[in-house]
């Protein structure tokens, strides 16, 4: 299964809120001390949490999609495939809500292509405790929920350390929604 291209070129294209999320705030109050980070916001949407981590930050936005966002004087936007994209250049790899958007090898695929040492990596994403929750905008687009285990699992087999690990709700309120979601903030070692 592969990312549905189409659904999201046509979903940014007319969704055009620009509020940096609630995981955008938490990772740019997480990484406060942080300086001279390079950014890449891999699966960057519509570009919201890239432009709010341009504040700080050089970003790089990525995403699949055709809808391409308008560049700023500190973030770029790009289409491509952020599994296999070069992430060597970059120090702080930012996905949020695409790990659930691609089939566990696409997963392997992205965390394997981090090997820079020290470089940061940040996600949030939808759970497998949240399989049971019913969508409001219904079941229009792939989606492979994630197991909190199996990600602390990869993360060690694939060389990275834990910074911060939690599952809950309250997360990524959505309208009526309030999706179980997992955070991770981990580190190349």
């Amino acid at each position: 299964m592969t990312i549905d291209v189409n659904y999201w070129s046509s979903f940014y294209s007319s969704n055009h809120t620009l509020d940096a999320s609630n995981f955008c705030s938490f990772v740019l109050d997480f990484f406060k001390y942080q300086r001279c980070l390079r950014v890449l916001d891999a699966g960057c949407g519509n570009g919201r949490d890239t432009y709010a981590l341009s504040e700080y930050y050089m970003t790089t936005g990525l995403d699949t999609a055709s809808y391409v966002p308008e560049a700023t004087e500190t973030c770029s936007f790009e289409n491509g495939d952020f599994c296999s994209y070069d992430k060597s250049t970059f120090d702080l790899i930012y996905s949020r809500f695409t790990l659930h958007s691609i089939n566990d090898e696409q997963q392997e695929q992205f965390l394997s292509s981090i090997t820079k040492r020290g470089t940061f990596l940040a996600i949030e994403c939808r759970s497998d405790g949240d399989v049971d929750t019913v969508r409001e905008h219904g079941d229009d687009h792939y989606r492979n929920f994630v197991s909190y285990e199996r990600m602390l699992r990869l993360f060690d087999s694939l060389g990275f350390k834990v910074l911060f690990a939690e599952e809950g709700r309250g997360f990524a309120p959505y309208k009526s929604e309030d999706p179980v979601c997992v955070r991770f903030i981990v580190e190349k070692d």
